[in-house]
């Protein structure tokens, strides 16, 4: 007698049906994995790259003032030679050899600004721009100013720059730095860091600084 055992062509097509919908949940499920992985791995180079900027930011900050050969009579550099909300300009005698170096490889006279219309924050030396970060909203970069008293100095001049008294006046300098940058192309989230820090100027603590 033969056999006629097998499968009948509604018993296939219900198999290739779950067959079907197995797939499908199985590739949205790795292709929202992949998205999540991106997304992921986008937020810790964003939050990294906050981080190296800042900490740039904190070691110069730091120098402001650094006058080795203790020139009080006529101080090779000015600490703070102007400060507002979104832009500081420093100056510190790195080489030790008791000038102000303004050329763009001395790194002596470093402004650090951010520049509206481009939303970057960029790095000033010797009139050498170089871009720090981009995709920075306005309100998402700030420089807050405090005393020895860690009072906070809020600037006097235009747009809230400090004047020269108050410039001489600080102690304390406060980051806060947000960039932030589209996560992958297939989806339409941002990923953002938000890192502050404050740096003291050690340097303040001598009279010619």
């Amino acid at each position: 007698m033969t056999d006629r055992r097998g499968f009948t062509l509604l018993e296939l097509l219900v198999a290739l049906t779950v067959t079907l919908v197995v797939a499908a949940g199985t590739i949205g499920f790795i292709r929202h994995d992949t998205i999540a992985l991106k997304t992921q791995l986008s937020q810790t180079d964003v939050t990294d790259e906050a981080r190296s900027i800042l900490d740039l930011m904190a070691r110069e900050i730091r120098l402001a003032g650094f006058n080795p050969r203790a020139n009080c009579a006529a101080p090779p550099v000015n600490a703070i030679v102007a400060a507002a909300p979104q832009s500081l300009r420093i100056q510190y005698d790195l080489n030790e050899n008791g000038v102000l170096d303004a050329g763009a490889a001395a790194s002596e006279d470093v402004t650090y600004q951010y520049v509206v219309a481009t939303q970057k924050l960029q790095r000033v030396v010797g009139g050498v721009a170089t871009d720090l970060a981009t995709d920075v909203a306005t309100n998402n970069f700030a420089l807050k100013y405090y005393d020895a008293a860690l009072t906070e100095i809020v600037g006097a001049g235009a747009g809230g720059a400090l004047t020269a008294a108050q410039c001489a006046a600080v102690r304390r300098v406060s980051i806060k730095l947000q960039p932030a940058k589209t996560a992958t192309t297939r989806t339409t989230n941002n990923v953002r860091a938000m890192i502050w820090t404050d740096v003291m100027l050690r340097n303040r603590a001598y009279p010619c600084a």
